[in-house]
């Protein structure tokens, strides 16, 4: 560039710098801007008094706004047995969340890192924003289209902004912190009913996202020396010769070059020129009223149901359930993606998320074509030759391809969503009501015969016009599709329009609207049948692994079988231990409870009851000393009544009654953990004691046991 006039040098090079600036920023902002690493080595005991011996390593990347944790290492404890565990764990959250978890220490720490990563976000992205503007101004002004003053103000406010983000990131973000993360005990915190709270130090190193925001910011400040350097070069009229074309190229001609005038640094509008040619407005219109349609989708809900489960149990109510690109809403409560709560439903937040990123792209796709169209209607493309000589293909690609890309994103997401059996694979398909939001259904249709249109009466829609005249359809510009020469002259004369670029007559009635519709319909029920085909493929690929799912009756039934009696003397004052041996219960059915009854009737010749004590002292496997009544104590001649249950069964009773969903392998599972297992079967042992009251010849009692079984049954029965 040695030999362009000082101004067009440095305002090209202000260019440079102002992409450069915009592509490091914009890469900072999704990369690790400090990391972490900690080793944890120490020993805690649990709330049973066991030692828990902790040896991890804690590596935390910290990102603008969120921390990714990860923990490696052993964690062992130490009971009847040593067991050790292999922690390899990730996680990701926000400072917010961070924060506002009450059982981690340092939340001021994680409130002080959010204020630093909300601060250096918004600053990038003004900071983006203006230096995408600035370079605009700057193509602009080389043109000869914009004044150069602008580029001082747009230039030096993004160039300020970038060159302090890092800066206010380091000054807001804490040195130093503490927290605690309960994910470190891994497997053990089941013995803890609080979070112990173990102190993780955290001491920021900056990464590879403060480097990029470094030079982002370096060639910001570069970008400002030479805009800088561009306002006070000599000025000149002509542009840089990199932005001049050929005289053979061909360019399109300006509709509408009388709306925008300038005089020196001043700048015009002429809007009468709009009242003699409203109709070239109408797809233009149409597509902003598309973009703030899409838009509106983008952010809303992407699917919605209605589970009636008034219908299994009056009284229940309904419930709605709703997915946005953000979250579930189910009432008052909100649920976010990839917390685990469901497989299915983080699937459909990440079917949602890369709908959204394509369907973004789509919008800001459509948003420049009508920038694009815009400047080229009033000839201001046609003063960059070099970039408008390529019209064809911006303007296909910007509005053809951002339709069809937006089409695209909707596609995908009805596709690839799970169907509402996979969403709510527990609860009958017969009260689930609701399927994807009606607003992206019908955006698909109508982004069908959008792409259809812009594209036959775009730049590249000649081999589609020529087909349509064939059957004697009249369209706009049917005399000619032949681009038309137009020198580089001062005014750029021709008939490019925002809605047609090349066509003589502007007569939209002439549009082949049953054509549109018939190749639409046609297009519509392809994408219908080739959805259709590849949910029944997706099926029976699935068919061998997914279960039908089968509405039962759940009743449990409890029923004595069997008892037996046996008696043992125990003198004053001795400790006897007397056992049975339970064996295996009747087959389909488990053990459910065992009562003993232990009896004695004061066989002396004096008025005082003898004092009996009686104590499990040996249980089988699985007795459930919770709930069950395992000791007792009587002084007045009266029974001992013991109620043993096992565990399991009190949890299964309170299954009696219900009616819920189940698949072949959920009913084998619930059969055989509620009458299959060996719970109670082996060796009781009690001890027995009798304290003599009253006169000296007593010697003891004799106690009677008599023992009775209880065996439970869980029936499920498929409903009728």
């Amino acid at each position: 560039m040695v030999d362009l006039p000082a101004r067009h040098r440095f305002g090209t090079y202000a260019l440079i710098f102002a992409l450069l600036a915009i592509a490091f920023s914009g890469l900072s902002k999704g990369a690790v801007w400090a990391t972490s690493e900690v080793e944890l080595s120490t020993i805690i005991q649990d709330d049973f008094g066991d030692d828990v011996i902790i040896d991890v390593t804690i590596e935390d990347d910290l990102y603008l706004r969120e921390m990714e944790t990860e923990i490696e290492g052993t964690v062992t404890f130490i009971d009847f047995s040593e067991t050790e565990e292999q922690l390899r764990l990730s996680e990701t959250k926000t400072y917010d969340e961070l924060a506002q978890n009450s059982s981690r220490l340092g939340s001021s720490t994680f409130e002080d890192m959010d204020t630093a990563g909300t601060a250096a976000e918004l600053m990038i992205w003004i900071g983006i924003a203006t230096a995408v503007i600035t370079a605009i101004l700057c193509l602009c002004s080389l043109a000869q289209i914009a004044p150069t003053r602008l580029t001082m103000i747009s230039g030096g406010f993004s160039s300020v902004l970038l060159f302090l983000t890092p800066v206010v990131w380091f000054i807001l973000l804490p040195s130093d912190g503490t927290y605690s993360n309960i994910n470190v005990l891994g497997g053990s915190s089941i013995f803890f009913q609080e979070d112990p709270k173990l102190p993780i130090n955290i001491s920021p190193i900056p990464s590879i996202g403060v480097f990029l925001s470094i030079l982002g910011s370096l060639c910001a400040a570069s970008m400002m020396v030479m805009i800088s350097l561009y306002n006070n070069s000599e000025w000149t009229k002509d542009m840089p010769s990199w932005m001049i074309a050929d005289d053979s190229i061909i360019l399109p001609d300006s509709d509408l070059s009388g709306l925008i005038s300038r005089e020196g640094d001043s700048i015009s509008f002429n809007f009468s020129i709009l009242k003699s040619k409203p109709k070239i407005f109408l797809m233009p219109f149409i597509q902003i009223f598309l973009i703030i349609l899409f838009s509106s989708a983008l952010s809303g809900t992407w699917a919605s149901y209605t589970i009636g489960f008034d219908e299994i149990q009056p009284g229940l109510g309904d419930e709605d359930i709703s997915f946005t690109a953000e979250e579930v809403n189910m009432g008052s409560i909100k649920i976010s993606y990839g917390t685990g709560f469901d497989k299915s439903w983080d699937e459909m937040g990440e079917v949602i998320g890369l709908s959204v990123t394509i369907g973004t792209i789509a919008i800001w796709m459509l948003i420049l074509s009508l920038f694009w169209r815009l400047a080229v209607s009033t000839g201001g493309a046609q003063k960059i030759p070099a970039l408008c000589q390529y019209h064809r293909i911006i303007d296909t690609f910007l509005i053809t391809g951002g339709s069809l890309l937006a089409f695209f994103s909707l596609l995908y997401f009805t596709i690839k969503s799970p169907s509402s059996a996979e969403l709510f694979s527990d609860i009958p398909n017969e009260i689930i009501d609701g399927s994807t939001s009606f607003l992206i259904l019908s955006l698909m249709f109508l982004l069908v015969p959008f792409s259809i249109a812009v594209f036959t009466f775009g730049e590249h829609g000649a081999p589609i016009r020529t087909f349509l005249r064939s059957f004697d359809i009249p369209i706009p510009g049917e005399s000619e599709d032949d681009p038309t020469v137009s020198s580089r002259s001062e005014n750029f004369e021709g008939v490019a329009t925002l809605l047609h670029d090349k066509f003589n007559y502007h007569r939209i009635s002439g549009l082949p609207l049953a054509t549109i519709g018939v190749i639409t319909l046609v297009l519509l029920s392809l994408t219908g049948g080739g959805i259709l085909a590849y949910k029944i493929i997706e099926s029976s690929d699935k068919s061998e692994n997914l279960q039908t799912n089968i509405l039962y009756d759940l009743s449990y039934s409890t029923s004595i079988s069997g008892s037996f009696s046996d008696s043992v003397d125990v003198a004053d004052g001795q400790l006897v231990y007397w056992s049975f041996n339970q064996g295996p219960p009747p087959n389909g059915s488990s053990l459910f409870a065992i009562s003993i009854t232990f009896d004695y009737d004061e066989t002396d010749a004096d008025a005082f009851c003898d004092r009996l004590d009686v104590s499990l002292s040996d249980p089988s496997v699985m007795f459930d000393s919770q709930n069950s009544t395992s000791q007792g104590e009587v002084d007045d001649c009266s029974q001992i009544n013991l109620e043993l249950f096992i565990e399991r069964g009190l949890e299964c009773l309170d299954l009696d009654g219900l009616a819920i969903t189940l698949d072949s392998d959920q009913v084998d599972w619930i059969g055989s953990y509620c009458n299959e297992h060996e719970g109670g079967v082996g060796n009781w042992e009690f001890s027995i004691s009798v304290d003599d009251i009253g006169g000296p010849l007593e010697n003891g009692e004799e106690v009677t046991i008599t023992v009775e079984y209880l065996f439970g049954t869980l029936l499920i029965i498929e409903s009728i």
